[in-house]
């Protein structure tokens, strides 16, 4: 599950963009882009934390990896200046990727728990993807990309 896409820096991208004359739905689209990229590691992460038995090692490094690339699209929508007409989009940005990122955090700790518990491992064993919001993300980055055109 080795990533083959370059890694996210910082979170103060986004606001230097902004700053730097890039226009505050550009760079939210740019974020967006990366964050739908993720989506099939992202999802590979959570198949893996729902397979039965121990979850392997290599499991928690690239879930690791992957939260900590929606940790930093995260801080870059957070640090986002936008002014009231993007409000609403920029709210909506930051709830789905913060899901992708809490979501990927339960699924990591369901697989590597501190102790084990039936109830914890039945919700472990019915992990089914990102869901709903996965979609919405998409369409979302196509709706940001629309208003660029």
């Amino acid at each position: 599950m080795a990533s083959v896409h370059e890694p996210v820096t910082g979170g103060d991208e986004a606001r230097v963009a902004a700053e730097a004359g890039q226009h505050p739905v550009q760079v939210l689209a740019e974020v967006l882009d990366r964050a739908v990229e993720l989506q099939p590691e992202a999802e590979a992460v959570i198949r893996a934390c729902a397979r039965p038995g121990e979850t392997p090692t290599r499991v928690a490094r690239d879930g690791g990896w992957v939260v900590g690339q929606y940790f930093l699209l995260h801080k870059q929508v957070e640090e986002l200046p936008v002014d009231r007409s993007l409000a609403q989009l920029h709210r909506r940005a930051r709830e789905l990727v913060a899901y992708h990122l809490e979501l990927l955090g339960v699924c990591l700790n369901l697989a590597f728990p501190k102790y084990r518990d039936p109830k914890l491992e039945a919700r472990r064993l019915s992990l089914d993807g990102l869901g709903p919001p996965a979609v919405q993300l998409r369409e979302l980055r196509e709706e940001l990309n629309r208003l660029l055109d």
